[in-house]
């Protein structure tokens, strides 16, 4: 059934939710991409949870927002993250009151009529709340005296639960992605991508001669992966304008085009995603856990260390472990490797609850744990050839205690800086000691000068 004036269509994640927290009801959320998972719990979080005075954040008569995830993997975000993490990423979906529905896809919409209209926000001019279509807002007839909802039929394959069910909502909010707009290259002559859609582009960005394509429309060859790719991500698009855009200008230069104006492409972009304090990651290269080997290693956790004072959990700095797919416990800081599955080649690196820098200085920039990833890409390594290693596991272990997933170099850095510092204050000379020794303030330079 088609609902041409209930569509809308928005760029922006802001613009979804600050159109959805004027609403009540459900919301369904379809698409286990970034998107989703960030639209699900920035609903849930800033929607329901109460203010200062204790009152949620709509008004005390107007019930909570209530917000499914449907998707088609086992768990949100399972084509980028390895069993274990997409996992925890649901378990905190759910914590924070979303419902989901894993292995699950929509098959049929239909609207039913409402039962009662849904309060709007208040009018400028009455100040009063305006009732009109619960689905006004994305989804629904226009009509105020014939409000709608909307019916989804979903196809549950969950193991215990396969079946079809329905659900009634007020709400969809569809998320499974954008595909290139390829229309210009029949007339312009242009290749496509059959694989990865998109239009065919060489290391410089050029799909013809004077005509460059960046970010999500352009297939690109990657040379330090060695394999062709297409990358819709902000970091990707950032990087292959500007690059784009240097090109083309260095191609309209009167001393015309040579090898060294010309540059070509070979930066890796970073990705990203954020859904709370305790669960955010960082990753470079391709990190497709659909097609591709990965290897988890975290930082095992200590049994409690009880001391006179206090009993704490501290995590051991030499326990990097190899988590398991099925192992399921509480994971914080950790680092994946994706390999071939083929050649055990590293072609992408995820950095789990862990910040960008080795260490923080306010004067001095730190080396980046992103570059380090980018640095070890360049090296095309093949995992488990190196004689150095008694295993593939050894190796991947010493890579990943590089990464210092304890804090180590952190706080060895911290020791370093306060003892410098301390050396330099002890090295100034106290200007009481010096009025009570004139002939040391004759002999020896003072601190001043």
């Amino acid at each position: 059934m088609q609902l041409p004036d209930a569509i809308r269509f928005v760029r922006r994640l802001r613009d979804v939710c600050d159109r959805l927290r004027k609403s009540r009801g459900t919301v369904a959320i379809i698409g286990g991409g970034f998107l989703g998972s960030e639209l699900a719990v920035s609903l849930v979080k800033n929607h329901n949870q109460p203010d200062a005075s204790g009152l949620h954040t709509m008004e005390s008569e107007f019930p909570v927002l209530k917000v499914l995830h449907v998707f088609r993997e086992s768990a949100p975000l399972g084509q980028v993250l390895p069993p274990c993490l997409a996992a925890a990423t649901g378990r905190y979906e759910a914590s924070c009151g979303a419902e989901l529905f894993p292995s699950s896809e929509v098959v049929s919409v239909s609207t039913v009529p409402s039962a009662t209209p849904t309060p709007l926000p208040e009018s400028e001019t009455t100040g009063k709340p305006t009732f009109a279509n619960p689905l006004h807002t994305v989804a629904a007839s226009d009509v105020p005296s014939s409000p709608q909802r909307i019916c989804l039929r979903i196809r549950r394959n969950e193991p215990g639960r396969e079946g079809v069910e329905e659900i009634v909502v007020d709400h969809v909010v569809c998320v499974v992605g954008i595909e290139p707009n390829t229309d210009l290259a029949a007339s312009a002559g242009l290749e496509v991508d059959p694989v990865h859609g998109g239009f065919l582009v060489n290391a410089e960005l050029e799909t013809r001669a004077g005509v460059y394509v960046a970010g999500d429309a352009a297939s690109y060859w990657d040379p330090v992966l060695g394999f062709r790719r297409r990358v819709e991500h902000l970091n990707f698009a950032e990087e292959t304008g500007q690059l784009a855009g240097k090109n083309m200008a260095a191609s309209l230069q009167p001393s015309g085009v040579d090898s060294t104006s010309i540059q070509r492409y070979h930066y890796q972009s970073s990705l990203w995603s954020s859904l709370g304090p305790n669960l955010s990651w960082d990753a470079v290269g391709n990190v497709d856990a659909r097609r591709l080997e990965t290897r988890s290693f975290f930082l095992a956790e200590s049994p409690a260390v009880k001391s006179d004072d206090q009993s704490s959990s501290a995590p051991a700095p030499d326990a990097l472990q190899s988590i398991p797919a099925s192992d399921f416990g509480r994971l914080g800081r950790g680092v994946v490797f994706y390999l071939t599955p083929k050649e055990k080649r590293l072609v992408g690196v995820l950095l789990w609850n862990l910040p960008d820098e080795l260490y923080t200085d306010e004067k001095y920039a730190a080396p980046g744990r992103l570059n380090l990833a980018r640095s070890l890409l360049a090296q095309r390594r093949l995992i488990g050839q190196n004689p150095e290693f008694r295993s593939a596991e050894d190796e991947l272990r010493d890579l990943a205690s590089q990464f210092d997933l304890g804090g180590e170099l952190e706080r060895d850095y911290a020791e370093l800086k306060a003892y410098m510092e301390a050396q330099m204050k002890d090295s100034q000379e106290d200007p009481l000691s010096k009025s009570d020794n004139p002939v040391a303030e004759q002999t020896s330079p003072s601190a001043d000068s």
